[in-house]
């Protein structure tokens, strides 16, 4: 039997762009990507003397729908574009090389406006490259049921080239979306916002911690790729601060620190390199704050989103106690299609391995610690404020024998927490002593110095003088000379409904009235 040719059906074109991805937004990342793989090539030809010669322009105008995405790399020769740019899945880049390699990224603006151009000018040539993706007629095609066009045809039908002249000195590459459908897309806030967190940019020059970060780098012979983007005349960096803020923006924390680490397979070979936040860990970051949790990273272009590595905490929560970045070195981590994580092999077994080893042995424990000192000197703190209570008691009395039955109770249960907490910060300190040059022992040491605020010497003391400022507090009704001692007791029941119903403020508030009628 002799074989049929195999056929393409033209519904794969809208897999490979409305299909493939859940966020609009990555067409920014596809094309930077892009611009980025050419910016190296241009590096290595001398056509820039390093990366950071090399822009990346992105120009949203919301009024005319337009999107512009625009490098000064190499560009492409007019006599291959359309073999480069017209072709589905015949990338010409290298695997474990390149950032992109599968020749479906430059195909994702097709699902989100009515044209996408693709306007090149190489070095040495007197001519610019225009082609022109009808996207608007394509979607009319492929959601014609009636006919059953195969892919090849529709682009054929959807696409052409034009040639213009243009300076021979120039070299570029552009893409243009014109009369976009989608409004993310245009919002020029959000996809700066998203382009902080994905894009293969610098750290902010005003983040304390970068120096460190790249100290490190260069210590392990790394280094990071970083690319000049601009949404507008505005540079994008990553959007890292040192300080943590709550929903309200009222600063809530801030980062003391920074923690650098590396994973390798047991042959030793780089896995990955990373560096993650200290902070006093006062609970999980909000997520007002856009750059938090351990972002996986290649080529220091985002993979998947904030929640990506979550699933390979112990608890979900812990992604989000720390800011931080797991950089893949290795050839062999390689971005699946959706570039949401990677490919499945024993690379990506070992580094999933050594990274759950991390979170669950290293960071874990570090915020775990964090909230036992929190809790132990605030335990200390609450017997101080146990104290102003009995001086503020000292100035109105106490009403009954039952109220001050209570007021020991509580005070016996708050020394013994006290206690407890006392014991806890002796014992960390006595570690911390014993063990000065241990690294784990140096970020339990700063988070000891950061969050302790109380003094442990004092407790017993301290419980001790609240006692006895207890026992000389006089009985509230006694100042009621005018009343009976039938009477005065009729008080006190008034003042035990009155502790009973309303809260404390409002309940000392009307026994102070009750106090001004009677004495």
């Amino acid at each position: 039997m002799d074989k049929k040719k195999t056929i393409i059906g033209k519904d794969v074109i809208e897999s490979l762009t409305l299909g493939m991805y859940e966020d609009s937004k990555f067409i920014y990342r596809e094309y930077i990507q892009n611009a980025a793989d050419q910016i190296d090539k241009a590096v290595d030809e001398g056509l820039l003397s390093s990366i950071r010669d090399g822009h990346i322009w992105i120009k949203i105008d919301n009024r005319s729908k337009k999107i512009s995405i625009e490098d000064n790399a190499t560009g492409i020769s007019y006599g291959k574009i359309e073999d480069v740019l017209k072709n589905i899945a015949q990338s010409h880049k290298e695997r474990g090389v390149d950032k992109g390699f599968r020749g479906i990224g430059r195909l994702g603006g097709l699902g989100y406006c009515d044209e996408l151009r693709f306007i090149t000018s190489f070095k040495g040539e007197d001519v610019r490259s225009v082609m022109v993706w009808n996207a608007k007629e394509l979607k009319d095609i492929i959601n014609d049921r009636s006919k059953k066009e195969t892919a090849s045809d529709v682009i054929d039908k959807v696409v052409h080239t034009d040639i213009e002249s243009e300076d021979s000195d120039k070299h570029y590459f552009k893409v243009e979306l014109l009369r976009v459908n989608n409004a993310a897309l245009l919002d020029r806030d959000n996809i700066k916002d998203y382009l902080k967190m994905v894009a293969p940019v610098a750290f902010h020059p005003r983040f304390m911690f970068k120096d460190k970060i790249y100290n490190d780098l260069k210590d392990n012979n790394l280094s990071i790729d970083e690319y000049r983007i601009y949404v507008g005349t505005e540079e994008v960096f990553k959007g890292y601060t040192t300080s943590i803020y709550q929903a309200d923006r009222k600063k809530k924390d801030e980062i003391k620190n920074i923690k650098t680490f590396k994973l390798s397979n047991p042959d030793d070979e780089l896995l990955a390199w990373g560096w993650y936040s200290i902070s006093n860990f006062d609970g999980v970051i909000p997520n007002v704050n856009k750059a938090r949790g351990i972002r996986l990273r290649k080529d220091n272009i985002q993979i998947g989103s904030d929640t990506t590595l979550t699933k390979l905490h112990p608890q979900k929560k812990n992604q989000n106690y720390f800011f931080g970045e797991v950089h893949a070195f290795n050839s062999e981590l390689i971005p699946n299609a959706r570039r949401d994580y990677f490919i499945e092999n024993e690379y990506c077994e070992y580094f999933e391995k050594e990274l759950r080893d991390l979170f669950d042995q290293i960071l874990k424990p570090i915020f775990n610690i964090a909230s036992k000192l929190r809790g132990a000197d605030i335990s200390l703190l609450a017997l101080k404020e146990k104290r102003k209570d009995i001086d503020k008691l000292n100035e109105t009395g106490i009403t009954s024998k039952e109220e001050k039955a209570k007021i020991e109770h509580e005070l016996e249960m708050c020394k013994k927490r006290a206690e407890k907490g006392k014991r806890y910060l002796e014992r960390v300190r006595n570690e911390i002593e014993e063990k000065k040059d241990d690294e784990k022992t140096n970020v339990v040491k700063q988070l000891y110095d950061n969050i302790v605020k109380s003094d442990t010497v004092k407790i017993n003391k301290t419980a001790d003088t609240i006692i006895d400022k207890l026992n000389q507090i006089p009985n509230r009704t006694d100042k009621y000379s005018k009343l009976t001692r039938k009477e005065r007791k009729l008080i006190v029941k008034i003042f035990e409904v009155i502790d009973a119903v309303l809260s404390k403020e409002l309940a000392e508030n009307l026994k102070h009235k009750i106090d001004d009628k009677f004495t």
